[in-house]
């Protein structure tokens, strides 16, 4: 049910998405699915997404532009995405160990089935074998069900504000959270 990302579910993860519902929009917003990845940000991002597939190409990224590498997995049932999750290498890490930023979704109608489970730990073990040191998110404090989930896995917060408008909105308590990941 759990599929290491490739170019064959790309246009999978991007239907899963349009069908999300708002609420569930809200709390995951890439900026590289749905009518973002029209913007220049997220064909960039939407490529380097498709790049990594090939592990060939990831490791080439890897070293040049570490913040273009991804890492990601797919929930499929019946040939249908209905979860995605991804580790993207952030920018200005050279030398200082590879930080990677998380984001995760599971379609309205699987929620609570343990799919955000499985596809969070799938990720966080292809990216601990690629050479990420610690993953970085950040979530909504409204949203207790990934708080958990995070908690569960040893994310520790580092920081908490409010979101200043956007577009989300304003007033959203969000919250900044660590893992470090130990080297196999």
């Amino acid at each position: 049910m759990i599929r290491t990302g490739s170019i064959r579910l790309v246009l999978g993860v991007h239907r899963a998405y349009e069908d999300l519902s708002a609420r569930s929009k809200s709390y995951f917003h890439p900026g590289f699915l749905g009518r973002a990845a029209l913007s220049r940000t997220g064909v960039a991002a939407a490529a380097a997404m498709i790049l990594s597939t090939l592990p060939s190409l990831r490791r080439l990224l890897w070293h040049l532009v570490p913040g273009a590498t991804f890492v990601w997995v797919a929930a499929v049932e019946c040939e249908r995405v209905i979860g995605f999750a991804y580790v993207k290498g952030m920018r200005g890490r050279r030398g200082r160990g590879h930080r990677g930023e998380l984001g995760i979704f599971v379609s309205d109608q699987w929620a609570g089935r343990g799919i955000g489970r499985a596809l969070l730990g799938t990720v966080l073990e292809q990216a601990r074998s690629v050479g990420f040191s610690e993953i970085y998110l950040r979530v909504y404090a409204d949203n207790e069900p990934a708080m958990r989930l995070y908690r569960e896995f040893g994310f520790q917060a580092l920081v908490s504000g409010t979101q200043g408008g956007g577009l989300l909105g304003a007033g959203r308590q969000v919250i900044e959270m660590l893992l470090r990941l130990e080297a196999k």
